[in-house]
């Protein structure tokens, strides 16, 4: 075998080098480049299970996409030329791989290791690879070729193994969105009902391949009365539930236009699987995206009674798990509950990015003509409305656990996008609950969510006090973590009040003046933090400096600012490039390259240093 193994690597390496003499060979020579095509596809072709019974047909993979590559980037002449010789090879090709990507027997596959399973596994995806690279090749005629034998398989009564190699063929192909003539996929997608589907690995394979064509079933919606059918029954079975629930948030986002008529069936039978308790967290996030899109397609009553239907239960846990006190001890109780409010907090968010019926892309704004109108209140606003109590019950007793401030402020973030203008009367509640939680610990969740309420509504004189109010909690906070002393416990949120306070100063730079605040304060933080040793965070700080020196030609309160610390700012960028180029210098004696010279950032301080001097 290690023979074989050399010989092998030796042909596989002249046909990968040699590629294009290969194609341009004529007479005595072009049947030589074909025997040596011909001996690479024989060892493509070894008998046995890769990695188990052989491991050299994995080695080929990188020859056939080369040749491939050569042939499409021909003229167009030369490549039918080229394809008249080799695509019948690339024909013959497919039906090694056709082959080579069978599982074996469940008693075979049950004795290998984890280590096997997982080259197998990674074989079958460059197996996949392949096939995308004959059907660039081979088109039409290919996929007419696989679904021939699909038939003839099926009705035969061929092993679970041949169907599912011919299933895995159609993803492979449809997963970089070619999916050739209308009339042989959609004979494709009807001959599915027909399959046994009892293995759990052959309708895992049906599943993936369903999510695949979701962009085509938005284009052939009829063909979703069969298909909806076949992924709803995999949320029954635990063992399809990921397929399942990945193949039906695809459908129902790229088929939202046809939803309609299957909602029924769909929000009904994603009840029974989220009541079912079967599913795991990231299943259920999923289902409740699904669940956003399809009622995405009906009037506002009908969503409000769906919601009703299928959100309070989740919600119900949500509350009952809020009570349950935090504790460091392991299998406390409290471990439970703090799972169950990520899971049900995560899935609300997932609703409320996917339930829209204003959504602004082509598609939608039709659908939304069709069943709602534009003065129709956004279900996530009684949604947002419902919830909000209850995630403040809940911070009440984890205002400090980052992992729940997160999934919240995530939580609040999709609701927000959802609504834009439409949150309005509750920023003064959300402004409010913002500063409670960084009060109480800051997070960098925390500032985001509060620089997205910042950019929406600063400007609005209805809730000015309340964004004002907001921007000066976080400040004064921000500024007491300087003096605490352990200012480098807290880098990250200095990057992330440094970056929101750069795009407040770009859009709406007024916002950082007030009779309560100054802009000089926050220069001082800047100060600070452009000496802290992470780079991220002296990145962030230089953009701040950089946008904030850039406002002073505007900004009257700015220019006072850098005119008058405009020379501590200039002291400490010289002794910062001082210092670097220390560094360097020494690095570059001691042959110990580990820094690199000031560039983008030396151009920034430079500026600094020009604008000061000029300034002070």
């Amino acid at each position: 075998m290690d023979l074989v193994h050399g010989i092998c690597r030796l042909t596989v390496a002249i046909g990968e080098n040699h590629s294009k003499l290969i194609l341009e060979s004529q007479g005595d020579e072009r049947q030589q480049c074909l025997d040596l095509t011909n001996l690479i596809l024989g060892f493509t072709a070894l008998p046995g299970h890769y990695p188990v019974d052989e491991n050299i047909s994995n080695m080929p993979f990188g020859f056939w996409y080369i040749l491939q590559d050569e042939i499409t980037g021909a003229e167009t002449v030369k490549c039918q030329e080229y394809l008249m010789t080799f695509g019948p090879i690339y024909m013959h090709l497919v039906d090694v791989m056709l082959t080579k990507v069978q599982y074996p027997s469940e008693d075979e596959y049950n004795t290998w290791n984890t280590e096997e399973k997982e080259q197998f596994r990674c074989y079958r995806q460059d197996i996949g690879d392949t096939l995308m690279y004959c059907f660039t090749l081979l088109r039409q005629p290919l996929l007419n070729n696989l679904y021939g034998m699909l038939v003839r398989v099926q009705s035969q009564g061929g092993s679970w193994q041949q169907l599912e190699a011919l299933l895995f063929a159609f993803r492979s192909i449809a997963e970089v969105g070619e999916y050739g003539d209308d009339e042989c996929v959609d004979n494709l997608i009807r001959l599915l009902p027909q399959i046994n589907m009892s293995n759990v690995t052959l309708a895992t394979t049906a599943l993936y391949m369903l999510e695949a064509y979701s962009e085509w079933l938005a284009d052939m919606p009829d063909a979703l009365d069969c298909v909806i059918p076949l992924v709803l029954s995999g949320l029954n079975n635990p063992d399809l539930s990921v397929p399942a629930t990945m193949s039906l948030k695809e459908i129902t986002r790229e088929c939202a236009l046809d939803m309609k008529p299957h909602a029924d069936r769909i929000l009904t039978s994603i009840q029974a699987a989220l009541n079912s308790n079967l599913l795991k967290s990231r299943e259920c996030v999923r289902l409740m995206a699904s669940v956003g899109f399809v009622l995405s397609t009906l009037s506002v009553q009908e969503i409000l009674h769906y919601l009703d239907v299928i959100v309070t239960p989740h919600l119900q846990h949500l509350e009952a798990a809020s009570h349950e006190q935090p504790s460091g001890i392991k299998n406390h109780p409290s471990a439970a509950s703090k799972g169950t409010i990520l899971v049900k907090v995560n899935m609300l968010a997932s609703l409320s990015a996917t339930l829209d019926i204003r959504r602004e892309d082509k598609e939608n704004q039709g659908l939304g003509s069709a069943v709602t109108s534009s003065q129709d209140p956004q279900p996530v606003s009684f949604l947002l409305q419902r919830v909000f109590p209850i995630l403040q019950k809940v911070l009440e007793v984890w205002v400090c656990d980052l992992g729940i401030v997160q999934s919240i402020c995530e939580f609040l973030k999709r609701a927000i996008t959802t609504l834009l203008d439409d949150v309005g009367p509750m920023v003064p509640g959300i402004c409010e609950l913002l500063v409670q939680i960084y009060t109480a610990s800051p997070h960098v969740p925390i500032l985001d969510l509060s620089q997205q309420m910042l950019m929406l509504f600063s400007l609005n004189e209805a809730y000015s006090a309340n964004t004002q109010s907001l921007i000066l909690q976080l400040t004064n906070k921000t500024l007491s973590l300087f003096q605490s002393g352990n200012i480098r416990e807290h880098t990250e949120v200095i990057e992330a009040y440094m970056n929101m306070c750069t795009k407040i100063l770009k859009t709406q730079p007024n916002i950082l003046i007030s009779n309560d605040m100054s802009p000089s304060a926050i220069f001082q933080c800047g100060l600070v933090s452009i000496t802290l040793p992470e780079q991220p965070t002296v990145k962030a700080t230089c953009n701040f400096f950089n946008i904030f020196i850039a406002q002073s030609n505007k900004v009257p309160m700015y220019a006072q600012t850098v005119t008058q610390q405009g020379q501590a700012l200039l002291e400490l960028l010289i002794k910062v490039f001082e210092s670097v180029y220390k560094i360097y210098s020494f690095a570059k004696i001691t042959n110990t390259y580990t820094v690199t010279p000031p560039n983008s950032s030396a151009i920034k301080f430079s500026k600094y240093l020009v604008y000061c001097e000029v300034k002070v």
